[in-house]
C-alpha cells in the first residue's frame, strides 16, 4: 500500500472510453532472438559486444514473452487493463529488413497469436513499429537511418506488411517510440545501439555534432509516408488510427527569477520535445532555436516533406517520466551539445530536490513537472494526447529477492509514484486538456537496454535467474551427457557380455550399436559447438538470418548427424532380426526383406532431404539460401519426423507377428513382449519431440529441442541393447553352469543339445536364446512334439 491518499475532488474526471494498461517493446521483453527464422537487430550485435551492457546481460531470452504471452494475457487480465501497448520486432517479421527481402511467416504467426489472445481477452492492442530494434542488415547494408533515402522505402514496406497482416484487427498504430531518445542514446552519446558518437574511447565511429540529427530527420520523414499511406490505402477499410510517441521531461527554471534561467528552460523544452512536436503538429519545420544553434547540421525539409510531415500524426502520443532544473549557460554551445546550451541539475536555487530518488540515476518522482508538461503539451499543439509511457523504479529493487513461492513484494514508493501522477492527470483532464489513455512503463520487470537487468521498471516482479540462458544451456547440456553416458556404459556391458561372458563373437547388431553410440556422441559435440557459437560468438556480417556462417554449418552437420544417426539403432535391430529368423521361416523372411528396404530408403531419403533443401555445401551459406536451410524448413523437419517414426513402429511391431509361430508359456510371452516393448519408450521420446516442437502455444529454446533429440538417439541404443543384458542380469542372480555358447547344455522338455548354435540353419529358440531375449527353457513351435506351424514350416523339426 503506498502513503498517497486519494484526492476525492479528482473521481470521475477521466472519459468513460479511458484506456488503461501497460507498455512494453519486444526487444527488451520477448526473448528468443534467433527462434523461429528471426533475424539479427542492432541490439542483438549491440548486447553481445562486451561492455556495452552494465551487467554483461543480452535480450537473448529477456523475460520470455515470446513463449509465455499467454501467461503474459493472464496477468493482463488481474490487472484490470484494457489496453496493452507493445512493439513489432521488424526483424522478426523481415529478419533481412529491406523491401525485397522475404517476409518470415513464423514471425507473422507469433504476432497474430498475440493480438487474437488480446482481443479474446478484451484488451486493446496498441502496436508500434518501431522501437529502437531495426535489423542489422539494414544498418550492414547501408548505415540504416543514416541513409534516409536508402532506409525510407524499406521501413514503408515493413509498415504496409503489418498493416495487410494485422490491420484488419490493430486500430492503434504508433510508427516510431522516441525517436529523439533514439538518436540521441545512440548517435550522440553512442551508449545505445547502434553505438555511434564523436568519443572514441567509447565509439569507433559516429560524428556527434550531426548524425542524431540526420537520424531524427530520417525518422519524421519515414513516419509522415508511412502514416500518408497508412490514411490513404488501409483507414477506409481498417477504420484506425495512427500516431508516433514522443519522449520529453519537464525543464523547470533553476532561478524562476532569472529571465536567462526560464529562456533556457523554454529552449530545453524546444530541444528536447519540439524538435518533433513542431514538424509534426505545429509549423512542419524545426524550431528558430535549434536553427539557431545547428545552423547547417539540423537538416531541411523539402516543401514537399514539410507539408507530409505536418498533421501526419492523428494524436500525441507523450513518453514522459521525470523534471529537471535547468540553468543557463553563457558563451557558444558546444558542437557536440543537444540540449540547447543548458544546465540540467537535481536542485534549484534554493536548495529544493526536484523529488524523491527511484533506482535509476536520472529518474526523480515529480508530479509537479508532469502537471505542468501535460498543459504546455496542450497549449502549444492542441491536440489529444495518448500518454503512452510512464512509470518508476524503487530503490533497493534490484536486490530484493522473495523468501518463498507466496511472498509478495510490497510496493509502496511504485504506487505512490502511479497515484501522484495520475492525480495530475485526472486534474488536467478536468481543466480541459483531452488525455486518452495512460500506460504505464511497464507491465513486468525486462531487459532495460543498456542498464540490462539492473532497473526494475515492472508491476510484476521477475525473477532473472530462473531465466538465465546460460544455466539452462548447462543444465541441458548436463542432462545430454548424462544420456550419452548411459548409453555407452550400456553398449559396453553388451559387448563384453558377448565377448567375455558368452564367449562368441561380436554380430552386426552390436556394430550397429557401436556406430549409433558413435553418431549420438557427433550430434552432442555439434550441438554444443553451435551453441557456444551462438552465445560467444555474435553476428557481425550483413544480411544474416542465421547469426553466423560458422553457426549454419555447424549446425548443418548437426543436423546430419541426428537424422542418419537415429537409423544405426534401428539397423542393430534389424541385423538381429536377421540372425533371429531362420531361412525356413519363409514368410518372415520377405517380411524381413521388405522392411529392411524400406529401412535403408528412409534412411537414404533423410541423406538426400538435408542435402536437396539445405542447398549443395558450396552454396547453402549464401544470403538467398538461407531461408531453405534445412534448420529452418518445417516441411523437411515433418518429413524426416514421419520416416523415422514409421520405421520405428514397423521394427517394434514386427517380434508380436513373430509371436504366433511360437508356443511359449503366458509368462514367457509376457517376457518377449515386455523386453520389445522397450521400443515403445523409444517412439514416445520421438512422439514428444514432435508434439513440443510443433505446438502453436509452447516452443522450444535449442537447448531443450537438442536435449529430446539426445534422449531419442540414446533411448534407442540403450533399448536395443538392453534385452542382450537379459543372460547376464539372470545370472548374476542365479549362477548357473553354461557352456561356451553361454546356452543351457539341455533343453526344457527336449533332451537336445544346444551345439546346433553354429549351424547355418539355426532354430528360433537356440537365436533367442543366444541373444539373451527369453530364458534357455522356452517351448518353441518348431518343436516335432508341439507343432503349431503353417504347413510351409512343418519339417523345421527335422533340424532339432
Amino acid at each position: 500500500m503506498g502513503s498517497q491518499q486519494f484526492d476525492e475532488s479528482i473521481r470521475g474526471a477521466l472519459p468513460r472510453d479511458f484506456i488503461w494498461g501497460f507498455a512494453t517493446a519486444a526487444a527488451q521483453v520477448e526473448g528468443a532472438w534467433n527462434k523461429d527464422g528471426k533475424g539479427v537487430s542492432i541490439w542483438d550485435t549491440f548486447a553481445h559486444t562486451a561492455g556495452k551492457v552494465k551487467d554483461g546481460s543480452t535480450g537473448d531470452d529477456a523475460v520470455k514473452s515470446y513463449d509465455l504471452y499467454k501467461t503474459d494475457v493472464e496477468w493482463l487480465l488481474k490487472y484490470k487493463v484494457t489496453g496493452y501497448r507493445f512493439s513489432l520486432s521488424w526483424s522478426r517479421i523481415i529478419p533481412m529488413g529491406g523491401k525485397d527481402d522475404p517476409v518470415n511467416e513464423e514471425g507473422i504467426s507469433y504476432y497474430n497469436r498475440l493480438i487474437d489472445e488480446l482481443l479474446a481477452n478484451n484488451i486493446t492492442p496498441f502496436v508500434t513499429l518501431f522501437h529502437w530494434d531495426i535489423p542489422q542488415a539494414l544498418e550492414d547494408r547501408y548505415g540504416g537511418m543514416l541513409n534516409k533515402d536508402a532506409y525510407t522505402p524499406d521501413f514503408i514496406r515493413y509498415a504496409r506488411v503489418c498493416f495487410e497482416r494485422f490491420g484488419d484487427r490493430v486500430k492503434n498504430w504508433i510508427t516510431y517510440n522516441e525517436p529523439g531518445v533514439y538518436s540521441l542514446a545512440g548517435y550522440a552519446a553512442g551508449v545505445h545501439a547502434p553505438g555511434r558518437s564523436s568519443f572514441r574511447d567509447r565509439n569507433e565511429e559516429g560524428d556527434s555534432s550531426t548524425e542524431p540529427f540526420i537520424v531524427s530527420h530520417t525518422e519524421l520523414v519515414s513516419h509522415a509516408y508511412v502514416a500518408d499511406m497508412y490514411k490513404r490505402e488501409f483507414k477506409p477499410t481498417q477504420n484506425g488510427k495512427i500516431m508516433i510517441t514522443l519522449h520529453g521531461n519537464w525543464s523547470e527554471p533553476w532561478d524562476v527569477d532569472d529571465p536567462l534561467d526560464q529562456e533556457a528552460a523554454e529552449r530545453a523544452r524546444e530541444f528536447e520535445i519540439a524538435w518533433f512536436g513542431d514538424p509534426l503538429y505545429k509549423t512542419g519545420d524545426y524550431p528558430e532555436s535549434m536553427r539557431a544553434q545547428l545552423g547547417d547540421r539540423l537538416p531541411r525539409f523539402t516543401p514537399e516533406e514539410s507539408k507530409l510531415v505536418l498533421g501526419s500524426s492523428e494524436f500525441y502520443g507523450m513518453n514522459s517520466y521525470s523534471a529537471f532544473y535547468v540553468r543557463h549557460r553563457d558563451g557558444t554551445a558546444d558542437i557536440n551539445d543537444h540540449l540547447g546550451n543548458v544546465e540540467k541539475l537535481d536542485e534549484n536555487k534554493q536548495g529544493e530536490w526536484r523529488g524523491p530518488m527511484s533506482d535509476t540515476y536520472w529518474l526523480r518522482t515529480t508530479p509537479w513537472g508532469w502537471a505542468k508538461l501535460l498543459r504546455w503539451i496542450w497549449n502549444r499543439y492542441g491536440i489529444p494526447i495518448y500518454i503512452t509511457e510512464n512509470g518508476t523504479t524503487a530503490q533497493g529493487e534490484h536486490e530484493w529477492r522473495p523468501s518463498g513461492p507466496d511472498d509478495v513484494l510490497e510496493d509502496p514508493f511504485r504506487v505512490d509514484f502511479y497515484k501522484s501522477y495520475l492525480t495530475e492527470v485526472a486534474k488536467a483532464s478536468q481543466e480541459g486538456v483531452v488525455i486518452k489513455s495512460y500506460f504505464g512503463w511497464t507491465f513486468t520487470d525486462n531487459w532495460e537496454w543498456a542498464a540490462g537487468f539492473s532497473d526494475r521498471f515492472g508491476a510484476t516482479w521477475i525473477d532473472f535467474e530462473a531465466e538465465d540462458k546460460t544455466r539452462t544451456i548447462s543444465i541441458c547440456r548436463a542432462i545430454q551427457a548424462a544420456l550419452l553416458g548411459l548409453a555407452l556404459f550400456v553398449v559396453i556391458l553388451r559387448c563384453w557380455t558377448r565377448l567375455y561372458y558368452e564367449r562368441k563373437k561380436l554380430t552386426l547388431s552390436e556394430y550397429f550399436a557401436w556406430m549409433g553410440w558413435i553418431f549420438a556422441l557427433g550430434w552432442f559435440i555439434t550441438s554444443t559447438l553451435s551453441m557456444l557459437i551462438l552465445v560467444h560468438h555474435p553476428p557481425a556480417g550483413p544480411d544474416l538470418l542465421i547469426p553466423s556462417v560458422d553457426y549454419q554449418k555447424t549446425v548443418w552437420v548437426a543436423e546430419y548427424f541426428f537424422d542418419t544417426g537415429i537409423y544405426w539403432p534401428k539397423l542393430s535391430i534389424l541385423a538381429f532380426y536377421w540372425y533371429l529368423i531362420p531361412e525356413v521361416f519363409r514368410s518372415l523372411r520377405v517380411a524381413l526383406y521388405a522392411i529392411t528396404v524400406y529401412l535403408i530408403s528412409c534412411m537414404t531419403t533423410s541423406i538426400l532431404l538435408n542435402t536437396l533443401i539445405a542447398r549443395p555445401i558450396s552454396d547453402n551459406w549464401s544470403v538467398e539460401n538461407q531461408l531453405n536451410s534445412a534448420w529452418n524448413s518445417l516441411p523437411n523437419f515433418l518429413t524426416q519426423w514421419c520416416l523415422n517414426f514409421s520405421t520405428d513402429l514397423l521394427l517394434f511391431c514386427f517380434p508380436f507377428f513373430v509371436l504366433k509361430h511360437l508356443t511359449l508359456r503366458t509368462e514367457q510371452k509376457l517376457g518377449l513382449v515386455g523386453v520389445f516393448s522397450l521400443g515403445a519408450i523409444t517412439m514416445s521420446v520421438s512422439l514428444a519431440r514432435f508434439i513440443v516442437s510443433n505446438a502453436a502455444d509452447y516452443q522450444l529454446d535449442e537447448p531443450s529441442g537438442n536435449t529430446l533429440c539426445m534422449a531419442e538417439m540414446a533411448t534407442a541404443v540403450v533399448v536395443v541393447c538392453l534385452p542382450g543384458l537379459k543372460k547376464l542380469i539372470m545370472r548374476s542372480r542365479t549362477p548357473t553352469n553354461t557352456t561356451s555358447q553361454g546356452f543351457s547344455s539341455e533343453q526344457s522338455g527336449s533332451g537336445h543339445s544346444s551345439n546346433m548354435t553354429g549351424s547355418k540353419s539355426r532354430t528360433a529358440s537356440q537365436a533367442y536364446a543366444e541373444w539373451g531375449v527369453m530364458d534357455d527353457e522356452i517351448e518353441l513351435a518348431d518343436h516335432p512334439q508341439q507343432s503349431h506351424l503353417p504347413g510351409e514350416l512343418q519339417d523345421v523339426g527335422k533340424l532339432l
